[in-house]
């Protein structure tokens, strides 16, 4: 196994593993105020408009992620 950085410009070679760390995701500094503190705010509606959608992805993300959801 070998860790690479995806971006736009990486490639990923077929058979490779991707994990995404959710925990690690949800504590970057660029999209949280205070990311180690709980904050319920932080998931207000108009909080949530000013981050990247996949900035918090507690269960999935993507066009399979919740057939409840109302966007």
């Amino acid at each position: 196994m070998f860790v690479c950085v995806v971006s736009r410009d990486s490639i990923v070679p077929k058979g490779a593993t991707i994990i995404i760390a959710t925990m690690q995701t949800h504590r970057l500094e660029e999209h949280w105020d205070n990311p180690g503190v709980f904050n319920p705010d932080n998931h207000l509606p108009e909080k949530a408009a000013e981050r990247n959608f996949y900035s918090f992805i507690p269960f999935s993300a993507g066009p399979r992620s919740c057939v409840g959801k109302d966007e």
